[in-house]
């Protein structure tokens, strides 16, 4: 009987350590996701195109919070405005703006802006400029229903 309840207090100790460990985890992350965001950011923009897709795939990979999509949007059109000098960032520039389709929701609110920069003839990238103008088409067509 004693060996049960000390296999017990055992297994509810362990459940109980690993549950507190676990939630420390998400809180520890989620609170670092503003200092990761900016630090990834400055990278993507600036540094080097292979420093900058590897920050990208990181950012990407992470569990981000719903309030944290706005970010992570903007941050795809500042890779699209002010990479364009940088022809080795031309993949990035394709993925940025891939995940500005596979978010149509946190997107829509940039319509207008996808619409001048396309007119402008902002994305010279063939791969970006036909990914603009296939999301501005879905976009469109989201807004008409709403």
């Amino acid at each position: 009987m004693d060996n049960v309840r000390t296999f017990a207090f055992v297994l509810f100790a362990a459940v109980g350590i690993a549950v507190v460990s676990g939630c420390r985890r998400e809180s520890h992350h989620v609170l670092n996701w503003e200092e990761r965001y900016q630090k990834g950011r400055l990278t993507i923009l600036n540094g080097k195109w292979e420093d900058a897709e590897n920050s990208w795939s990181e950012l990407s990979k992470e569990g981000r919070q719903d309030g944290h999509l706005r970010q992570w949007i903007q941050m795809q059109i500042d890779i699209l405005e002010n990479t364009e000098a940088d022809p080795l960032k031309s993949e990035l520039r394709g993925v940025a703006m891939q995940e500005m389709d596979w978010r149509p929701d946190a997107s829509l609110p940039h319509l207008a802006w996808l619409k001048k920069s396309s007119e402008a003839g902002v994305f010279k990238d063939k791969r970006v400029r036909r990914q603009a103008e296939k999301l501005i088409e879905k976009l469109e067509t989201m807004q008409k229903r709403k």
